[in-house]
């Protein structure tokens, strides 16, 4: 939900050309990625090609979610116990972006979650993503207190 925040941010010159050059890295992924797909689909059956991207988002899907139940297990329990638990929202959060990843399909993207998920950067980029949400995740901590 938008707050009065995310309109300001509307004129800050800086700010949307932060958005810009992102939509813009956006793009020149999609465009490496046709590359790597055309090259592929030239190589291999275009059904293969389709049956590894479809292969690969299931495979993403069953090491993220035991992963993430696993991790909201633990938070749970530590909310019951009154803790904030910040590691693991920033595992969490970095476990959801890298499952998130591989389902897009792309061999890009997959392989960016795959290293998210495997080399221990899911801290790290659950961290970059809680900075920018840091509020609304402590609200959803004060709620599930009282939820529990």
């Amino acid at each position: 939900m938008a707050d009065v925040r995310d309109y300001i941010r509307l004129f800050d010159t800086n700010n949307v050309l932060k958005w810009f050059f992102l939509i813009m890295l956006c793009g020149l992924v999609l465009v490496g990625e046709s590359v790597v797909l055309l090259l592929a689909v030239d190589r291999f059956s275009r059904y293969y090609v389709l049956a590894c991207l479809t292969g690969s988002a299931v495979i993403g899907l069953l090491l993220t979610w035991p992963a993430v139940h696993r991790i909201v297990k633990h938070i749970r329990k530590d909310i019951a116990e009154g803790e904030f638990p910040k590691h693991d929202m920033e595992r969490l959060l970095g476990t959801i972006a890298s499952g998130i990843l591989m389902l897009i399909p792309g061999f890009a993207t997959d392989c960016l979650g795959l290293i998210i998920f495997f080399f221990g950067l899911r801290r790290p980029v659950g961290k970059l993503i809680m900075m920018k949400n840091r509020d609304r995740l402590f609200q959803a901590y004060e709620y599930l207190k009282l939820y529990d």
